[in-house]
């Protein structure tokens, strides 16, 4: 142990004796350290804002998809009817309109849903009001709720609760449509994760088959959206509508004409993705952290070049092979631990920063996130670099013949 703390004494005396050198020796250790950090960081935080915002919105919602026909109305109060643990049951599709605000025209991206009772409103975050309620999807009101950023573009505010924007859905005339709610931007339904309208809003699918004088005993929608009580019941829930639908549109099990599309599968997709990019970007920046080890070998053999003299004195005065390896390999070592260290606390800070800016171009609320099994992995690897790319050096001072050390001295 006293060894051992000897050993340490002298790398610090000699890095300090050296503190230009052994800086630059450690700065590639400190860029590829930190740009593991900060891509670990940063990566993980997109992860966890995906899986939070599609598992705290969209947790247990499957899209049920009739390849041959259409559902209709009778569709849905057949399953509600047949299949106990449904939470929401919907059906909805989207189209393009216009609205107008005083602030100008927009081109708005528009979801009509049916609710069928009053249990099936949806578990969303709403920044001000509420979703449209069942007495005015039986009255045909003429409500919608809009995202926080549709209201921004609209209004140039997010409190439009009770205010009115006309829409105009191609008919020949423009319909007035109260807001009674305002949702959070991430936290809208499964289909509408990326933002890319002025506006977006949704009605009742009721109000827009008034509009459209549509009968609503013989419109079809190609696809459903439910979600079981309890995800525990999930599958089961699923088989049972599968089963109703079949029954109800004469299909077989074999024929595959009705699809389910689990909203979890999108979930684990997408973060395998993000974790694919940012293992192959942290490896890529993991070549920074062998560059710097040959840094480090390469200053370590400068150092054993300059202190031949000193190597000789010692190893005439008796000093062990293994002690001169030691103190060399000690020296490499800390240089890279401290290197390791400074490049953590860069990558840290440089991880929120890149969070921060990612943030705001897309319009996220993203944080890094850095665990500390991948500080203490970083940790030990810096200093495992600094250890192997030492052992060279370390091998050619304890090899030096001392009387030819000290010749050269």
């Amino acid at each position: 142990m006293g060894q051992a703390v000897e050993y340490i004494k002298i790398a610090f005396k000699s890095i300090l004796a050296n503190k230009m050198r052994s800086l630059l020796t450690m700065l590639g250790i400190i860029i590829g350290i930190s740009s593991v950090i900060a891509i670990t960081g940063l990566g993980n935080g997109v992860s966890d804002y995906v899986e939070d915002s599609l598992t705290g919105s969209f947790a247990g919602q499957i899209q049920v998809v009739c390849v041959s026909e259409s559902f209709t109305k009778e569709d849905v109060d057949k399953v509600i009817d047949s299949v106990p643990g449904v939470k929401v049951f919907t059906m909805e599709q989207h189209t393009y309109v216009t609205s107008y605000s005083k602030k100008g025209r927009f081109q708005t991206w528009l979801t009509y849903c049916h609710f069928t009772n009053a249990n099936a409103t949806p578990d969303q975050g709403f920044v001000s009001g509420r979703y449209f309620n069942e007495h005015e999807y039986d009255s045909n009101a003429r409500v919608c709720v809009i995202l926080e950023n549709s209201a921004m573009n609209l209004f140039g505010s997010t409190d439009v609760v009770g205010k009115t924007i006309e829409v105009d859905f191609g008919t020949g005339n423009e319909e007035e449509f109260e807001i009674v709610g305002v949702r959070e931007l991430n936290k809208s339904t499964a289909y509408e994760t990326y933002y890319y309208d002025d506006v977006e809003m949704d009605i009742p699918y009721s109000t827009y088959l008034d509009i459209m004088d549509y009968d609503e005993e013989d419109y079809y929608i190609s696809q459903l959206l439910l979600m079981a009580d309890n995800t525990d019941i999930q599958e089961e829930v699923v088989d049972q509508v599968v089963a109703v639908l079949n029954r109800a549109h004469g299909f077989k099990k074999s024929d595959h004409d009705i699809q389910i599309v689990d909203i979890n599968s999108y979930t684990d997709n997408i973060t395998n993705i993000v974790g694919y990019v940012t293992l192959f970007i942290t490896f890529v920046a993991a070549i920074a952290l062998f560059v710097g080890g040959i840094g480090v070998m390469n200053i370590m053999l400068v150092s054993v070049t300059e202190r031949t003299g000193e190597i000789g004195i010692r190893k005439a005065l008796g000093a062990k092979t293994g002690s001169i390896i030691w103190q060399f390999l000690a020296e490499s070592a800390i240089i890279s631990l401290i290197g390791g260290v400074i490049g953590i606390i860069i990558g840290y800070l440089l991880a929120m920063v890149l969070a921060f800016v990612a943030g705001k171009i897309a319009q996220m609320s993203i944080h890094s996130s850095i665990d500390l099994m991948t500080v203490l992995v970083v940790v030990i690897f810096s200093t495992a670099i600094g250890i192997f790319f030492g052992i060279y050096p370390a091998l050619k001072a304890a090899k030096l013949n001392p009387i030819e050390a000290l010749r050269q001295e």
